[in-house]
């Protein structure tokens, strides 16, 4: 795995997983979703742009709105690898509450 998804900040992964589960998503649709500051959101989108882990497309209807969509198929085996790794995560705590 490329190292320049693995050391994305929490905000940018969480915008990343969002991305993922919605697909084409807009500013608005992401800020109410992650509830990150708008500068932290922005801030997100920058480096996951930067990074060519997303991609923006202007929206037709109005050209003032931007969509977000993920850019490479190395990026979404990445987001997959973080979705097991949180599912093991969780299956741990169960276990030691269980105990």
């Amino acid at each position: 795995m490329d190292k320049k998804f693995e050391d994305l900040p929490c905000s940018a992964k969480l915008v990343l997983k969002v991305i993922e589960m919605k697909g084409r998503t807009t500013f608005k649709e992401l800020k109410e979703e992650t509830l990150l500051p708008d500068r932290t959101l922005r801030e997100a989108i920058r480096i996951l742009k930067e990074r060519g882990a997303i991609r923006s497309k202007i929206c037709l209807d109005d050209t003032r709105t931007r969509y977000y969509e993920i850019s490479c198929l190395e990026l979404t085996e990445f987001v997959d690898k973080l979705e097991k790794e949180d599912e093991r995560e969780i299956m741990r705590g169960e276990e030691g509450r269980k105990i």
